[in-house]
């Protein structure tokens, strides 16, 4: 876990640990926004950056590191200093980063909504595709049944239809 000043977690990453020394090198970032999971492969054409978000660039200032390993933590101090070769903008770099912390929050939501259309679709289609199987079974009781709802199927494929209008809708990789 790595803390601001404030002591308001900025990011959390996950690693080999083990008792004793550890190291980390951390890319001084905020955690980056959800991604989509119904995407697993970088899209062909797009800078390896985009297939690898990250959040924010942290401000200068202190930090605290923690380090837990078999529920036992280490913390540690870690200062993180400007450019010296540029001249600080405290009140710009403020503001870049609230923009940017801003930003993320929306990307974050928007791929969450994006990753729940997803399930849901993939819901529907196993439902769909059970109800197929039932129709199509030996036993006449349950093709009896899984044709009885026909009805529900008709819904569930209209809502899938329209899930996947919506996820067009803002989604176009």
């Amino acid at each position: 876990e790595i803390r601001d000043g404030s002591g308001e977690l900025i990011a959390t990453r996950y690693g080999d640990s083990q008792y004793g020394v550890n190291r980390y090198v951390w890319d001084m970032t905020y955690d980056s926004p959800a991604t989509t999971d119904f995407e697993t492969e970088p899209l062909e054409g797009k800078p390896p950056a985009f297939a690898q978000p990250h959040g924010p660039e942290v401000m200068p200032g202190a930090y605290t590191v923690s380090v837990t390993v078999d529920g036992h933590t280490e913390t540690a101090n870690a200062r993180v200093v400007g450019d010296p070769n540029q001249p600080p903008a405290p009140d710009a770099q403020k503001r870049s980063l609230q923009l940017a912390l801003e930003d993320r929050a929306q990307e974050d939501a928007l791929n969450r909504m994006l990753n729940r259309i997803s399930a849901m679709q993939s819901q529907l289609d196993a439902y769909q595709k059970a109800i197929e199987t039932e129709e199509n079974g030996i036993d006449a009781s349950v093709r009896a049944q899984a044709k009885s709802q026909a009805p529900l199927v008709a819904r569930a494929e209209a809502l899938g239809k329209e899930l996947g209008k919506l996820k067009d809708s803002v989604y176009d990789p």
